[in-house]
């Protein structure tokens, strides 16, 4: 769940490359704190990865001359063993590391897109770094919290995060020089100050050159991919704290595991100048992590454990079969019902945790691929084929009939207006009225869900897809019959969802029926087996 990213002088990064520099900051920066450098491998304060990326960072000698440094900095920045060790560095410093078997594999939620304003919450203070290169720029208080708005500047190019306190008590101590890790960036002081300050301002794009040459180095950072804020864990509570037992931050009110990504959205005008014009909120996290936000808010956490221990498995393999679905953006998958339902923290509770644990690192194949293990509410008495849905047939997904009769929106009715339907499907002004709606096809199968529709007004007419007209209205399916009644029309269906793959009410009156996990699965995808993710060939 692949930022495109490009330094200064190297070539573009990879994802493990830019996991690589944000842990090998960390890890450094943790070490330099507790311990000298000669005393590095004695230490036991730090994971064996993270003291393996030092050494891949720094050299297993004693000696860190400038020579070591200029060596790194040129065309083997990123050696293939010092990106893994830290790419397993950075799994160890999230909540929980990783489990055996999902070894490395971390996912991209999108939070929400191109805002303009967003708060920011560190229970336990954190960092703040450049995704691009890795550069700390600033070093958050804890119980701090943050107002952060995009400020856009008349001059193209020149937009920025503003950070501003929320309180006198909300400090940042911006970056003024920057340790020597496995690179040599930017030396001096970005910002100006080095003092602590309640406001943070981080340019978002890089500086336009002036006749040719770019600004000095002293005082430029290449933001072009935006920053990634990373939540401290504690560990000690020698200053007062109480230790916490995964790093946490808030996004608008709600917490997060793992890291926040803010990444710049842009636009580029026909002269070739971008600017600016939002920010998309990304979460960074361990695989599991993320499952245990995902299952209790796609399902209610007090269902038969069978059920929960089933949408596990679906919902890990869906998130990595989409793994780079929406990779031009910056992230894997949405946290919405688009993908799959992620609520943060708020969400888990001990009952669906259980369930992601006791499944760790299980999914679905198919020919010894991990399938997209599509999933919805209610079917309305059987699933569909994915080609009357995608229009693409999938072997896994076959029409099975459900047992779902218990959901509360196994049968549905909504009533639409004439003049909303007009405005919405025709443009109509009220002076000119809808004459008519019509389902004219219908898509094969028992479940005979809506393909298209014919909509007639008095001086237009279309036709329009089912799904369509579902997304526009907010209905609960295609599988509908339609009537007129007065001035309205009423929609007469049944089911909720897309109808595709597990039924989660109809798992529930199997779980309640004594089927288990695997056979629950079994029934809803098939000629699928359930297998660890590292095994050979499993992506």
């Amino acid at each position: 769940m692949n930022l495109s990213v490009t330094t200064k002088d190297t070539a573009a990064a990879t994802d493990d490359e830019m996991a690589a520099i944000t842990a090998a900051v960390q890890a450094y920066l943790i070490d330099e704190q507790e311990q000298a450098a000669s005393d590095l491998s004695a230490s036991q304060a730090l994971s064996p990865w993270a003291v393996a990326s030092r050494h891949q960072a720094i050299g297993s000698g004693d000696s860190h001359d400038a020579s070591d440094n200029q060596r790194w900095s040129k065309g083997k920045l990123w050696g293939r063993a010092f990106a893994l060790a830290i790419s397993l560095a950075v799994a160890s410093l999230l909540p929980g590391g990783l489990s055996a078997q999902a070894a490395d594999k971390q996912i991209r939620v999108c939070l929400s897109s191109s805002l303009q304003k967003v708060d920011l919450d560190f229970p336990d203070g954190g960092s703040v770094y450049t995704v691009a290169d890795g550069t700390l720029v600033g070093k958050i208080a804890p119980q701090s919290a943050w107002n952060l708005s995009l400020a856009r500047s008349a001059t193209k190019g020149n937009s920025a995060i503003v950070f501003n306190g929320k309180s006198s008590r909300d400090k940042i101590a911006p970056a003024s020089t920057i340790a020597k890790v496995a690179f040599i960036p930017s030396t001096g002081s970005f910002f100006g100050t080095t003092s602590d300050s309640n406001q943070l301002v981080l340019p978002l794009l890089a500086p336009a050159k002036k006749g040719g040459v770019t600004a000095s180095s002293s005082s430029v950072i290449d933001a072009s991919q935006g920053y990634i804020a990373v939540p401290d864990q504690v560990t000690d509570p020698a200053d007062g704290r109480e230790p916490s037992s995964a790093p946490l931050i808030g996004v608008n009110g709600k917490l997060y595991r793992g890291a926040v990504v803010l990444r710049p959205t842009t636009k580029t005008d026909s002269s070739g100048i971008s600017d600016t014009t939002g920010i998309n909120l990304i979460n960074v996290l361990d695989l599991e992590d993320y499952l245990l936000s995902v299952v209790p808010s796609e399902v209610p956490s007090l269902w038969p454990k069978e059920v929960l221990k089933a949408q596990a498995i679906a919902a890990r393999s869906y998130a990595v079969a989409n793994f780079g679905k929406h990779k031009s953006e910056g992230y894997d998958v949405k946290a919405t019902v688009d993908d799959q339902v992620y609520r943060g923290v708020v969400a888990e509770s001990a009952e669906t945790n259980a369930a992601v644990a006791a499944t760790s690192g299980l999914v679905l194949k198919n020919g010894n691929k991990v399938i997209s293990a599509f999933f919805h509410s209610t079917s309305g008495g059987s699933t569909e084929v994915s080609e009357n849905v995608w229009g693409k047939p999938l072997p896994y997904l076959k029409s099975v009939v459900d047992y779902d009769d218990a959901a509360p929106q196994f049968t549905w009715r909504k009533t639409i207006t004439s003049q909303a339907l007009a405005k919405a499907l025709l443009g109509s002004a009220p002076e000119s009225p809808l004459l008519g709606v019509l389902v004219i096809g219908r898509h094969p199968g028992d479940s005979q869900r809506v393909r298209d529709i014919l909509v007639v007004g008095q001086n237009s007419a279309r036709i329009i897809a089912g799904t369509e007209l579902r997304r526009l209205f907010n209905l609960p399916s295609t599988q509908f019959s339609l009537f007129q009644s007065d001035s309205s029309y009423i929609f007469s269906g049944r089911g909720y969802g897309h109808g595709l793959g597990l039924s989660q009410w109809g798992a529930k009156a199997l779980a309640d029926n004594g089927y288990n996990a695997e056979q629950i699965l079994s029934y809803y995808y098939k000629d699928v087996t359930i297998e660890p993710l590292a095994q050979e060939g499993a992506i």
